[in-house]
């Protein structure tokens, strides 16, 4: 469990170049990434229990049955004998739930990716800076995404939670943006502000032209075109 990429793309269970719906984030690009975390490798063995009960949470999220992830990873995070790795584990699956799931519960979501970045170590970091700036981003506070994002990706730039962040920024970019107060109300971004997302995009793909997300970002961009 040293490592969040420790497993080829193919043996995620979708694609990150496979589309989601508008809008959405696909819980299981987010899943790829945590199965490499429990495919890797700690120096000290684990309590069996634990680790039992983390593979039957990431079954259960995989399938869409977040209650029951959520469940399962909270009797992890909670057990006194879980290490690093584990509560790691538990940490992130239970703000991907909360985050993911059909009705969205963006403060629970929040409340453990600040946990993950409490625990000080780099891999929690680049978690929690992805998982705040799409929350940011999804509650209206473009500002605070975008700064969450960027340092992500000036912290970590070979990461591939660089790579998604720079997905969702262009994303937010691309998007029509809320006019007023009133509910409904929006306006397409202007020239410039998709010009920075294209430009952000082909900067990426500069810098990581294989990147495990340079399919998404190639369509992006033909998108764009």
């Amino acid at each position: 469990l040293n490592s969040r990429v420790v497993v080829a793309p193919s043996a995620c269970p979708i694609s990150p170049s496979e589309s989601a719906p508008e809008g959405t984030v696909s819980r299981f690009w987010p899943l790829c990434v945590a199965l490499a975390v429990l495919c890797g490798c700690s120096g000290a063995a684990a309590p069996a229990n634990l680790d039992a009960a983390l593979e039957d949470a990431w079954r259960s999220y995989s399938t869409g049955d977040f209650e029951y992830a959520i469940v399962r990873f909270d009797l992890v995070r909670q057990t006194p004998a879980a290490d690093e790795e584990q509560r790691f584990s538990a940490l992130l699956g239970l703000a991907f739930s909360y985050q993911l799931r059909p009705n969205p519960d963006l403060d629970r979501a929040r409340e453990y990716y600040e946990l993950l970045e409490k625990m000080g170590t780099d891999r929690a970091r680049r978690a929690a800076l992805l998982g705040l700036g799409q929350i940011d981003l999804a509650e209206g506070a473009s500002g605070d995404g975008e700064t969450k994002l960027v340092a992500l990706m000036h912290e970590y730039p070979d990461s591939i939670e660089a790579d998604e962040a720079a997905i969702h920024l262009a994303d937010s970019l691309f998007r029509p943006q809320p006019v007023g107060d009133g509910p409904g109300r929006y306006v397409l971004a202007s020239g410039a502000v998709v010009e920075r997302g294209l430009r952000l995009l082909e900067e990426r793909l500069r810098e990581r032209p294989h990147n495990p997300l340079a399919a998404a970002m190639h369509m992006m961009l033909a998108g764009k075109y």
